[in-house]
């Protein structure tokens, strides 16, 4: 029986992630003020794609999820990568630029080994998360200060 619904379970939750963060960052990248923000947007759609494909059938999606998953961490991971090596004055930059190698390789590891079962990736999925949420961590209290510096937009409701 285990562990069939457990990663049936870990394929919804990915979906769910893939999903709403995509809608996050589709909405960060398109009200940010920067001048190459085509990658985040890039980046978002295909987070979204991908967690829709997920969400539509995540029993059929269980089978081709090592490929799915492996094909967007090593091409979001790129996509990370390049968007910080060009964007100089990205707050968090050398974080930034860690957490799309780390993408990468993760992703190229999936695509390398699939015989590694979905068990297996069970574990390696969750040890990948933890990494990534330390990474997503440090960045956000890094770029907090920039963020504070910026105008503060006016409180209340707009004046008629």
């Amino acid at each position: 029986m285990w562990p069939g619904p457990a990663i049936v379970a870990l394929a919804i939750i990915v979906g769910v992630q893939l999903l709403v963060g995509g809608i996050f960052w589709f909405v960060e990248a398109v009200s940010a003020h920067l001048e190459n923000r085509f990658s985040l947007v890039l980046l978002a759609v295909l987070a979204i794609i991908a967690g829709v494909v997920v969400l539509r059938s995540p029993v059929a999606s269980v089978a081709l999820f090592p490929l799915a998953l492996g094909l967007y961490w090593t091409i979001s991971g790129v996509v990370e990568t390049l968007h910080a090596i060009v964007a100089a004055g990205l707050p968090a930059r050398g974080w930034a630029i860690a957490s799309g190698l780390l993408s990468v390789l993760a992703g190229i590891a999936l695509l390398a080994y699939p015989g590694l079962g979905l068990v297996t990736l069970t574990y390696i999925l969750g040890i990948w998360l933890v990494v990534y949420g330390v990474v997503a961590a440090v960045r956000a209290v890094r770029v907090r200060p920039h963020a504070a510096a910026a105008p503060a937009a006016q409180a209340g409701p707009a004046p008629a």
